[in-house]
């Protein structure tokens, strides 16, 4: 039973492995890579063990990817090898590493051997080699690229060349150029570009889809500047001068350029110059305008050629400010009290009527033409100058001078009628403080009692006015019309040249003691006062003229409404005093007699008392002492 199983197996075994009865061979290639569409040569040999008629298919793979390159018919002998060679155009849609297939099958379609060989690798890629003439080029210069395309075996190839410029990463142009057999050249001017560094990309397109791309194979550098050097005769100018302008126009590179135009900008008038090439010099001359303005002006200077160059230069120029005009002006009011500040503004212009920061003097002309004050001060600052407390009325300058300029302006000096009051104690100090002499009365109200005092004082003039003299001794509350004020709480005490007489007679009186100083004090009070009379009589028309002529027209007609009035009412009242006979003096003698004839007792005690003796007779009485 072991014996047959053995045997089944091993007839099985037979019938399975087949028998080698034919027998194929693929040479080896010229290239190990080749490009799409390339013509390849295959060859080989095929043998079979017996007599027959036979097809060889050559399968290429590529990746996967497969296609038929070539069938062959043999009519084969047994045992007898045949060769084979054919030349074949790879396909054009196929890459990658490939492998030839060969099947031998008879006419039938039986297949009778297969075998997988290694082929080559196929490939859309080109290969070159490119020459640049240069990486720095200026417009106007012409650029040139050389080289060599060729296919993956070596052989040139045929197509075209297309070359791209990017500037910044952005295409700015492209080109092409044709390759034949492998070789191409190409040239071009570079003109009207964009100056600026650019990269080069060049892609070689044959007609069967290979392909050689190279970003940035190079990097080249177009310059498009003139430079222009020019020069001034001089910095600064006057205006209405001649300025001259004088240079040329290069490059850094050394190029020779051609028909050159030059603008010359001067802000007001535009003047242009053709140059043949870079080596001819340019001369222009401008009359700068009478009225410029001060300071730094620009001469904007710019070159351009057919190429596209172009270059751009400015030269400065100064103008020197000239001054031209002078002026002075008031800043508010044109009427003045003296002490106070006029405000002004001096203003130095120059030829273009532009404010120069600069300074003049400014001087200070009273009534007179004669200078009161002077001061230094920048151009169109506000500045003052302060009138004295005395500037007398009238019409004063400002005079501003600088430059050989001056410039004036009038105002006006106001009548200022102000006295200053002050109180020291029970005396009221008057100033004049004003610009005009003050000749007039002076009220002053104690408790609202009205004296009247007639003052004369020139400007600058003071006088101290004793309450004592106008009012009896006490408290009061003083105020003082003309100047609007109030002082509460004034102690004054009567003064005057007999004060100490009066204060005698005072204490007598209170003792009921009469003293001769009585006689002599009444004496003098009436030739005071008669005296006074006369003074005020005499003098009256005088001061009322000179009051008048200081004192306001509605003021005087309602102080004269107001005496008028108390004129009439002291005619219509009945007087309280008058002066006395001599029948009053001799009635008031006999009634001092007779009241000390009743009183010995007290006339002897008050003579003790005042004369300090202890001996009541030893004085007299006081009636002896009085008339003796």
């Amino acid at each position: 039973m072991k014996k047959v199983r053995l045997f089944l197996a091993v007839l099985i075994s037979i019938l399975i492995i087949p028998f080698a009865s034919a027998e194929l061979r693929l040479d080896s290639f010229s290239s190990v890579k080749y490009n799409l569409g390339d013509g390849v040569l295959v060859s080989g040999d095929v043998s079979y063990h017996s007599d027959t008629r036979a097809i060889l298919n050559l399968n290429l793979n590529c990746d996967g990817k497969s296609s038929t390159i070539n069938s062959i018919l043999f009519n084969l002998k047994a045992n007898k090898k045949e060769q084979f060679s054919r030349y074949v155009t790879l396909p054009v849609d196929m890459s990658g590493r490939c492998r030839i297939n060969m099947q031998l099958s008879d006419l039938n379609g039986r297949l009778l051997e297969s075998a997988d060989f290694t082929a080559f690798e196929l490939t859309k890629e080109l290969t070159g080699t490119f020459e640049l003439n240069s990486n720095r080029f200026q417009l106007g210069d012409r650029i040139s690229i050389n080289g060599f395309v060729n296919k993956q075996n070596s052989n040139p190839a045929d197509g075209v060349l297309i070359l791209t410029f990017k500037n910044n990463g952005t295409v700015y142009f492209t080109d092409t150029v044709q390759i034949d057999d492998g070789v191409f050249n190409y040239t071009k001017t570079l003109n009207k570009l964009i100056p600026g560094d650019y990269s080069l990309d060049i892609a070689v397109r044959d007609n069967l889809g290979n392909t050689l791309n190279s970003d940035n194979l190079f990097n080249i550098k177009i310059e498009g500047n003139l430079d222009i050097v020019a020069n001034l005769d001089k910095n600064l100018y006057d205006p209405g001068d001649t300025l001259t302008l004088r240079g040329y126009v290069g490059s850094g590179s050394n190029k020779n350029f051609k028909d050159i135009d030059v603008e010359f900008d001067f802000f007001n008038e535009i003047i242009t110059k053709n140059l043949a090439d870079s080596g001819e010099s340019f001369s222009v001359s401008y009359s700068i305008p009478s009225r410029i303005k001060t300071g730094k002006h620009d001469v904007k200077i710019t070159s351009s050629d057919e190429e596209g160059n172009y270059g751009t230069n400015v030269i400065n120029y100064n103008v020197r400010a000239i001054p031209t005009s002078l002026n002075i002006a008031l800043l508010g009011s044109s009427a003045f009290d003296p002490g106070s500040k006029v405000d002004f503004r001096a203003t130095l212009l120059d030829q273009a009527g532009d404010l120069m920061q600069d300074n003049v003097n400014v001087r200070l002309i009273d009534e007179s033409g004669r200078e009161a004050d002077v001061k230094f001060v920048s151009s169109g600052v506000n500045n003052n100058l302060i009138l004295s407390s005395k500037a007398k009325p009238g019409n004063w300058r400002l005079k501003a001078e600088g430059y050989d300029l001056n410039a004036e302006s009038n105002f006006n000096v106001k009548e200022y009628k102000k006295l200053n009051t002050t109180l020291n104690g029970d005396k009221v100090k008057v100033e004049n403080v004003g610009n005009v002499p003050y000749d007039g009365v002076f009220d002053i109200l104690g408790n609202d009692e009205k004296k009247t005092v007639d003052l004369n004082l020139g400007v600058g003039e003071s006088k101290d006015i004793k309450l004592g003299d106008l009012f009896p001794s006490g408290n009061y509350s003083i105020k003082l019309p003309f100047t609007d004020e109030s002082f509460d709480n004034v102690q004054v005490t009567k003064t005057g040249i007999f004060s100490g007489l009066t204060g005698r007679v005072s204490f007598d009186v209170d003792d009921n003691v009469i003293s001769p100083s009585r006689r002599i004090l009444l004496f003098f009070a009436l030739l005071i006062i008669g005296g006074s009379v006369i003074y005020l009589v005499l003098g009256k028309k005088r001061k009322i003229s000179k009051r008048e002529d200081f004192l306001d027209s509605k003021y005087l007609k309602h102080k004269r409404k107001l005496e008028k009035k108390a004129f009439e009412e002291k005619s219509q009242s009945k007087p309280s005093f008058g002066k006395a006979t001599q029948e009053d003096i001799d009635y008031w003698k006999k009634k001092v007699q007779e009241s000390f004839k009743g009183n010995d007792n007290v006339r002897e005690t008050r003579n003790t008392r005042t004369t300090g003796s202890s001996d009541p007779d030893s004085g007299g009485s006081v009636f002896e002492r009085f008339m003796g």
